[in-house]
Parts: structure tokens; sequence; C-alpha cells
């Protein structure tokens, strides 16, 4: 049973877990091996096994009771999508094969 949770508004890729594991000694060490990347990487090995990888744009920071609060989004917060495709050929030795997406999920552990 989920005890924390954490929302999130992410531009970037959604993977599934087993077709991308190949990447997870990079991908685990991604904070160490990229300390000045602007890219973040939440991998779900417990629940629904997904990678998720790209720019985390809001996020809340209270795991017990996350609220959100009227934060504005501007387009100038998004690194290019070149930079966000480059990162993702650094992370996984590959380019996408999909353009990235704006998207808003929950993620609990």
């Amino acid at each position: 049973m989920s005890v924390y949770r954490k929302d999130y508004i992410f531009w970037g890729w959604k993977l599934e877990l087993s077709k991308w594991s190949s990447a997870l000694p990079t991908l685990d060490n991604w904070e160490e091996l990229n300390p000045s990347s602007e890219c973040e990487v939440l991998i779900d090995h417990m629940a629904s096994r997904y990678i998720i990888f790209g720019q985390v744009l809001e996020r809340t920071e209270n795991e017990y009771d996350p609220i959100w609060e009227y934060t504005p989004l501007y387009l100038s917060y998004l690194i290019s999508e070149s930079q966000l495709k480059d990162e993702f050929k650094f992370a996984f030795g590959c380019n996408p094969t999909t353009e990235p997406k704006l998207f808003i999920f929950t993620h609990v552990w």
C-alpha cells in the first residue's frame, strides 16, 4: 500500500521500465553523472514499472498531504526541445522515437 504521493508537471517522456532496463545504471545515478542537467529521472520500480525522463516544471513538496498552490507556468521555463532530446540521447544511448509531451501525473510509493 502506498504511503507517499507527489504530483508533477513534467515535460518529457514516460517509458516502460522493461524496455529501457539497460539504461538503469545511468538513470539510477543521473544526478551524479549529470549534476548540471536540467532533466530529472523518476523510476517507479514497484507499482507501474515506468521511467519518467525530462524537465520537471512543478511538483508538490509535501509527500503526506500534497497541495497545489497557484503557480503560473511560463514557457520560458522550458529548456529547448533539442536540449531535451540531447539529454535523452545521453541517458538512453539513442534518439527518442516520439516527441516530448507536457503532462501532469501523480507518483505514489
